[in-house]
């Protein structure tokens, strides 16, 4: 790697989603577009009036591009201004059967 070793220091396994495919984090009366999930966080763009500091609890529903839903509670963890993004720890894991569905519902999308 010309030197430069990268070292992944994530626990959890990480879905990365495009544009088009990401699912939406409804929050309230925000509904905000998922970059990617884990069992024990997302991460999510967020707008410029967002107020959230580390620490602050967030709940609210993941919901895919399928119709699918998952009740979601966590604690934010980081907050970014460029890129405008907010990470979420979440209390409550989400379940591997979900993460397998949707690691698979990615690939298939990538094979088009």
């Amino acid at each position: 790697m010309s030197g430069v070793e990268f070292k992944n220091r994530r626990r959890n396994f990480r879905i990365g989603y495009t544009r088009d495919d990401r699912p939406r984090f409804a929050c309230g009366d925000d509904l905000f577009e998922v970059l990617d999930i884990s069992e024990t966080g997302i991460r999510f763009l967020r707008h410029y009036l967002f107020t959230l500091k580390p620490g602050e609890p967030m709940a609210g529903v993941l919901k895919f591009p399928d119709g699918r839903t998952f009740p979601i509670e966590g604690l934010v963890s980081r907050v970014t201004f460029s890129p405008m993004v907010c990470a979420l720890s979440l209390v409550v894991r989400v379940p591997l059967t979900l993460m397998m569905e949707e690691q698979r519902k990615v690939l298939l999308r990538g094979r088009g």
